[in-house]
């Protein structure tokens, strides 16, 4: 019998096509995909469904895939060669300025695996999110991850501006200090949330 990775004893039943061995692919990947997609073609609803659409083609050969990281391989390959065909589809628009960025993408492999990392540890630096107390927790992602002003973040939630400051302030020093623990996170965590007003 193989040896599993350890943490993803589901494999063998994704091998044998169970529900919830799906399931657990989709709540692993789906986020860091769509992560991946997002920096490649910078659309998030463009980006999401590419990262659905790459874990229907793995769901739809299981049987094909007896490894972590042959699933993970896949995956990650299927949406790469998907932005690209997103990318190459933007260049032959009429009108359409090609990017020097996306360009550099798709000419630099290197440039792919950072990305794939940075999709990575972002999964874990969400899994942390979700476990941040809710106000916290909301103020953080609309600043950090959806990148709404201090004034939007107060309006949309109804709280004063000070409030909204102060309660960014403690849950990035929150994820810092949880974070920090985890020595290969700490420089990535310093750099995404460090303190600004």
């Amino acid at each position: 019998m193989r040896e599993q990775t350890p943490g993803h004893d589901w494999i063998e039943e994704f091998k044998e096509g169970k529900e919830r061995a799906f399931k657990k692919v989709y709540e692993e990947f789906f986020y860091p995909l769509s992560y991946f997609a997002t920096q490649l073609i910078h659309s998030q609803p463009e980006a999401e469904e590419i990262a659905a659409d790459s874990l229907y083609k793995l769901m739809e050969g299981y049987q094909k895939f007896d490894t972590y990281q042959h699933i993970r391989s896949f995956l990650y390959r299927v949406t790469r060669n998907h932005c690209y065909d997103v990318l190459r589809s933007r260049h032959r628009a009429p009108r359409q300025d090609t990017s020097l960025e996306e360009d550099a993408i798709m000419d630099h492999d290197d440039l792919v695996i950072n990305l794939i990392i940075k999709s990575e540890i972002m999964e874990e630096i969400y899994q942390e999110i979700e476990h941040l107390p809710r106000l916290r927790r909301d103020v953080f992602t609309l600043f950090y991850l959806d990148g709404l002003k201090m004034e939007e973040i107060a309006h949309q939630l109804g709280i004063n501006v000070d409030v909204v400051r102060s309660t960014k302030s403690k849950a990035a020093a929150q994820l810092r200090t949880i974070l920090g623990q985890r020595k290969f996170l700490l420089p990535l965590t310093l750099l995404l949330f460090k303190s600004t007003d």
